[in-house]
């Protein structure tokens, strides 16, 4: 008698991938099942200086001359000094499309390692590519461990900022970035080693399409923000109005701006105004603290700096004032993202106070003084002077997310978490380059009379100016 074939059964996951600076996170959910829930994939790599959610966004040559990629690269790296290795790729690649994200430093730091490893043919994108198939099938394993009996299909959706998404040079490269870890992940999957497969992505890079209506295709390309308040949305906080998410990363600062309407119907509309990727992120924190424990002689590692930024409450007055002035810094950089987010909505009563509502998340986002700085209102002018400010909070965490004991906070997985929903889900929002202007009218219900200065070119003025922003 024939034996009968058991059919295994068919699972749907959507996984999203929050790839960062120096370390990326990874969540997934099933799909078509009651009571979903949005679980992240954690990692048993037991890296100090890496929590256990996060996926080492480095790569090294050990001392045999072996390519080594995430957690096995870390690892090699973890005695080492802070610098060595292939760290922040992300901002290296971005660094060639867009000067504002050129780091002298980091790019410099990079090619120096390229050339000690004998791989100056090799571009930043090809690296990108292979850590991302690494991340890819980081997930991938993850999901098949947990449920081996069954057939599974797997959508993965990666993140890219808002205006790197509208940028015209960087868009095309990230897509083929991505495009290309899909087609090296499946090769990964046969059996490939990672120096047969960096050497197929040299080769092929460049013949490779996003084809994101393909059928065959399964990874996806998200607006990071769009992702980022996907909890927001669906808790019981979400307000109409004006809204800012500060997400502190390592490399960079992402600072986005978007008004949402309809909260109370099935219609909610998110239209993001300004978006910006700005290249200051904690790494800027951590060369300050390295500079402070630095003695002649002695490495600072990885360990070190982890260790100095969660206790760094019990440093002296003048590294704190340091970290401070660099984080006023940046908040400066933040205003003409804020004037641009302006130019979309001219009223400038709905801008001030507690009007305006600032949710932060990212790595660095706990770092002292954070929440004192950039809940200041962008009108006031000044930090030390100002006295406006803003409602400033975590994002909230959504019901339906399992922070497995707190090991994976939401703060840190919000990203992620907004990419395990399918792009038809997401809701409706309209991108900056597309938002249009919304007007105001000169008499609002109070039935009060606010008048709206006007530059002499007739457009609104931005506050404290005597100008509109197209005119300064």
């Amino acid at each position: 008698m024939p034996l009968i074939k058991q059919r295994k059964e068919k699972l749907r996951f959507q996984v999203g991938i929050d790839f960062g600076t120096s370390s990326t996170k990874i969540a997934y959910a099933q799909l078509g099942v009651r009571g979903k829930r949005v679980r992240p994939v954690l990692f048993d790599h037991n890296l100090p200086h890496y929590p256990p959610f996060a996926l080492p966004s480095v790569a090294a040559f050990d001392q045999n001359g072996k390519l080594q990629m995430g957690i096995e690269a870390a690892r090699y790296l973890s005695d080492k000094s802070w610098d060595t290795g292939f760290r922040r790729i992300k901002v290296v690649v971005a660094g060639k499309y867009d000067d504002s994200f050129y780091d002298e430093v980091t790019c410099e730091l990079y090619q120096k390692y390229l050339l000690r490893s004998g791989m100056d043919h090799i571009e930043p994108e090809h690296f990108t590519v292979l850590y991302l198939a690494h991340a890819i099938h980081c997930a991938r394993t993850a999901i098949m461990n947990k449920f081996p009996s069954s057939d599974i299909d797997i959508a993965f959706n990666i993140c890219s900022p808002i205006d790197h998404i509208q940028n015209n040079k960087f868009k095309p490269v990230f897509e083929r970035i991505v495009a290309a870890a899909e087609n090296v992940e499946s090769q990964w999957r046969d059996g490939g080693r990672l120096e047969s497969l960096l050497d197929a992505v040299v080769l092929k890079y460049n013949e490779t399409l996003y084809r994101p209506h393909d059928e065959a295709t399964r990874v996806f390309v998200i607006p990071e923000s769009v992702a980022e308040i996907a909890s927001y949305l669906v808790s019981l906080q979400a307000r109409n109005g004006l809204h800012a998410v500060l997400d502190f990363g390592a490399g960079t600062t992402d600072l986005s701006i978007f008004n949402l309407y309809g909260i109370e119907t099935d219609e909610t509309t998110t239209y993001w105004y300004a978006a910006r990727n700005l290249p200051r992120g904690a790494q800027r924190i951590e060369l300050i603290i390295k500079r402070y424990i630095q003695r002649d002689g002695i490495v600072v590692s990885d360990k070190d700096i982890s260790h100095a930024l969660n206790n760094l409450k019990k440093f002296d007055g003048e590294i704190i004032r340091d970290i401070r002035h660099e984080l006023f810094e940046l908040w400066e950089e933040t205003l003409p993202v804020w004037k641009e987010a302006y130019v979309h909505n001219p009223y400038q009563p709905e801008w001030f106070e507690n009007k305006v509502h600032i949710f932060t998340c990212g790595g660095g986002a706990k770092i002292p003084s954070i929440n004192e700085i950039f809940r200041q209102s962008w009108i006031s002018g000044k930090v030390m002077y100002g006295s406006k400010f803003h409602p400033i909070k975590t994002l909230p965490m959504p019901e339906d997310y399992d922070s497995v004991n707190n090991r994976a906070p939401f703060d840190r997985l919000s990203v992620a978490y907004g990419l395990t929903i399918p792009q038809p889900v997401l809701g409706k929002y309209i991108l900056p380059r597309d938002c249009p202007v919304h007007h105001q009218p000169d008499r609002p219900s109070s039935g009060t009379r606010i008048m709206i200065k006007r530059c002499s070119c007739g457009s609104p003025a931005v506050p404290g100016e005597n100008k509109c922003i197209n005119c300064m």
